[in-house]
C-alpha cells in the first residue's frame, strides 16, 4: 500500500521511465532512507539503476561522519554504487556571506549535479514529504510570497524528482518501523531556533489542535492548485515575450506601450522575469520592489531610474524600460572591431555580428530593412571597422543638411540612455558611415553612378 502510493505519484507526475539511472541523495534520516527502499522495491519490475551520494556538511563534527558511515554501510549491504564527500560548508557560509540554510543547499545541489554527470544519471531523488511542503507553504505565508511561492516545492524539475511529495512523515515512520528499517536521526531538526524547526515543532502543531486538524492536507491542496495556475500563466508568460521584450544576456527591454496594456498579474510577472533573467533569482526581491518599477513605469517624467537589490538597474527612458545589472566595477561598454568585406564579421560585446557583400547596384532588389544599410563602396576608405560612440562623435545623417552631434541624433530619436553605448557605429577613417539599424551618412549614399554597393545586416549572433 505505501509503495504503491509512490508509485502512483511518480506515474502521476510521469517522473522516472523503465531502466532510467537515478542518484538518491541519501542524508541516513527517514524520508531518504523510506526513499531508497521504495526505489529497491521498484528496482526488478523498472529495472532501474541506482547510484546513493551523501554529503557530509561538516556542521556537526562525528555526529555527521556516523551518518556518513551509516550510509555507505546501507550502499554496502544492498550492493550499490555510491558518493560519499564532505565539503566544509560552513567556511563557504562564512567566505560568502550566506545563511546556514543557502549555503548548504548550493553544496548540495552541485554536489547531487557532479555525481548525476559523473554516473550518467538520469534523475536525481530527493526526500522531500508532503510535511515538507506544508512546511514550506506555511514558511511562506508568513514571510510574504507571491503565486510562485505559494506554488511550493514543485514534484519534479528538470532531473530533481521528488517521489515522496504526496506522502506524510507520519506514513514514512509507520512503513519504516513495519519493515523494522534503521535510520538516523539528526538531533539539529530538533532545534527550534530555525525557523521551519519552529514552524513543524510549534506553530503547525498549534494551528491543526486549534483551527484546522487537516491543515496539512489544505496546505498541500494549494501547492497543487496554486501550482497549475503558475505553469499556466508561465507558458501566456512566454508566449507575450516577444512581443514586449527585447533580451540579451546584459539587457532586458520592455515595450512600455505594449507593457501597458497588460494585466496588473501579468505586468508583474514580466517584472519579475526580467530581474530574474538578468539576477539568476530573486532573492532580495519583494512585492515593494515591483510596485516601485510599476510606478516608475507610470511617472510622467520622460527618463528616471531606480536601483533594485542584486545590483539591478531599472531606467525609464521615452517608451522602454531597461533592466540591467550594473558590475562591480562600473566599467563603460567599449568595444572596436575590424570589419570583414565581404565576410560576417563578430561583434560579441554586444552579441551581435555584421554580414558585408559587395555587388553591382543593379543586383540590389527593394529598399533595404531597418538593420540592413547600402552604400556606395568605392567612397569608402578601407579598412573599415565598428565600434561604439566616443564622446564628440558627429555625423551626417542621410536627408539632413549637414552634421548632427550623434548624441542630439539619439535623443531626437528617443534611443534609450543606456542603449546608446551598444549601438555599433560603421567607420570608414574615424567618419561614422552608418549608424546601425538606424540611418547611413548623406556622403555615402549610392546614386545613378555607384558601381559597387556595400550592403550590409546587422543581426544577433548566430542568425541567418
Amino acid at each position: 500500500m505505501f509503495i504503491q502510493r509512490i508509485v502512483t505519484t511518480i506515474n502521476k507526475y510521469n517522473m522516472l521511465k523503465s531502466g532510467e539511472r537515478i542518484v538518491i541523495a541519501v542524508s541516513g534520516g527517514a524520508d531518504s532512507v523510506a526513499l531508497l527502499y521504495v526505489l529497491l522495491g521498484m528496482r526488478l519490475k523498472w529495472g532501474f539503476k541506482l547510484h546513493l551520494a551523501h554529503l557530509n556538511h561538516m556542521f556537526r563534527g562525528e555526529e555527521a561522519a556516523q551518518d556518513a558511515e551509516f550510509v555507505r554501510q546501507l550502499a554496502q549491504k544492498h550492493e550499490l554504487p555510491y558518493s560519499i564527500e564532505k565539503f566544509d560548508v560552513p567556511a563557504y557560509k562564512r567566505r560568502h556571506k550566506l545563511s546556514p540554510q543557502d549555503a548548504a543547499r548550493r553544496i548540495r545541489y552541485q554536489f547531487l549535479d557532479k555525481a548525476a554527470t559523473e554516473t550518467g544519471a538520469a534523475k536525481i531523488a530527493l526526500g522531500h514529504t508532503a510535511d515538507d511542503q506544508a512546511e514550506t507553504m506555511l514558511m511562506r505565508i508568513l514571510q510574504g510570497t507571491g503565486a510562485e511561492g505559494l506554488a511550493g516545492i514543485p514534484p519534479q524539475r528538470g532531473k530533481y524528482i521528488r517521489p515522496l511529495i504526496e506522502t506524510s512523515r507520519k506514513q514514512i515512520e509507520e512503513f519504516l518501523k513495519e519493515g523494522g528499517i534503521p535510520f538516523r536521526q539528526d538531533a539539529s531538526n530538533l532545534s527550534p531556533k530555525y525557523l521551519r524547526n519552529k514552524l513543524r515543532l510549534q506553530l503547525l502543531p498549534q494551528l491543526e489542535r486549534e483551527y484546522n486538524p487537516n491543515l496539512r492536507n489544505s496546505l498541500n491542496q494549494l501547492a497543487q492548485i496554486v501550482r497549475a495556475e503558475d505553469e499556466w500563466q508561465a507558458g501566456h508568460i512566454a508566449q507575450l515575450l516577444p512581443q514586449i521584450v527585447d533580451s540579451s544576456s546584459q539587457a532586458v527591454s520592455i515595450r512600455l506601450e505594449a507593457f501597458k496594456k497588460q494585466p496588473l498579474a501579468i505586468k508583474r510577472r514580466l517584472l519579475r522575469w526580467g530581474i530574474n533573467q538578468l539576477k539568476g533569482d530573486l532573492k532580495g526581491i519583494g512585492f515593494p520592489h515591483i510596485e516601485q518599477l510599476l510606478k516608475l513605469i507610470n511617472s510622467e517624467q520622460g527618463y528616471k531610474e531606480l536601483h533594485l537589490p542584486g545590483q539591478i538597474m531599472a531606467q525609464k527612458s521615452y517608451r522602454r524600460l531597461t533592466l540591467t545589472r550594473q558590475t562591480e566595477t562600473g566599467a563603460a561598454l567599449s568595444y572596436d572591431y575590424s570589419l570583414n568585406v565581404p565576410g560576417i564579421s563578430a561583434l560579441p560585446a554586444i552579441n551581435m555580428e555584421i554580414e558585408a557583400r559587395i555587388m553591382e547596384q543593379s543586383a540590389l532588389s527593394g529598399y533595404p530593412a531597418g538593420n540592413e544599410a547600402v552604400l556606395d563602396f568605392d567612397k569608402l576608405k578601407t579598412p573599415l571597422s565598428i565600434r561604439n560612440r566616443r564622446a564628440g562623435d558627429r555625423f551626417f545623417p542621410q536627408g539632413a543638411v549637414g552634421a548632427k552631434k550623434l548624441k542630439s541624433f539619439f535623443i531626437d530619436h528617443k534611443t534609450p540612455l543606456d542603449q546608446r553605448d551598444r549601438i555599433p557605429l560603421l567607420v570608414s577613417a574615424d567618419e561614422i558611415v552608418w549608424v546601425c539599424g538606424y540611418r547611413i551618412s548623406e556622403r555615402y549614399k549610392i546614386s545613378s553612378d555607384t558601381k559597387q554597393v556595400l550592403w550590409l545586416k546587422l543581426r544577433a549572433a548566430g542568425q541567418t
